[in-house]
């Protein structure tokens, strides 16, 4: 399959991903969903800038664009392992899934130690508790410690 096919492929499904967010942020109180809809307004540009460039390069007829490849394997997973922190944020909380995403992530993606990783999950996980639970007040889902 040629590239800019597959650029224009996942930028649809870009697209497909922020309508999801846009139609669930609306269940949000209305402060919550700003960050929502300001979110689907950029993957929306972006998605739409990448369209843009893959059938310029198409047309143009640029040769380096082909030669890129896109580790299909590597989106596969990542499309997977997204959807079931999705699914599972709400069973089972927020504060649960985050840090075990990041951790496979970051270590999936091999972008340091085991200390930096734990670090970095960790420290991420607390930002949000104190931003959104402690400072915003805003509903977290707490899945198994919810009361």
């Amino acid at each position: 399959m040629r590239h800019y096919i597959k650029l224009i492929i996942c930028s649809i499904c870009s697209l497909l991903f922020s309508l999801v967010i846009f139609t669930n942020s609306f269940e949000l109180p209305a402060v919550a969903k700003r960050l929502p809809l300001i979110l689907c307004a950029v993957i929306v540009l972006l998605s739409l800038m990448v369209i843009a460039q893959a059938l310029y390069e198409k047309k143009k007829g640029n040769s380096k664009v082909e030669k890129k490849n896109i580790d299909v394997k590597t989106v596969v997973l990542f499309a997977i392992v997204i959807a079931l922190y999705i699914f599972t944020i709400k069973p089972i909380g927020y504060f649960i899934v985050t840090p075990v995403f990041l951790i496979f992530m970051l270590r999936y993606l091999k972008t340091g130690s085991w200390l930096k990783t734990m670090l970095i999950a960790g420290g991420f996980t607390l930002f949000v508790y104190l931003l959104f639970v402690l400072f915003l007040k805003l509903p977290v889902p707490l899945g198994i410690f919810e009361s």
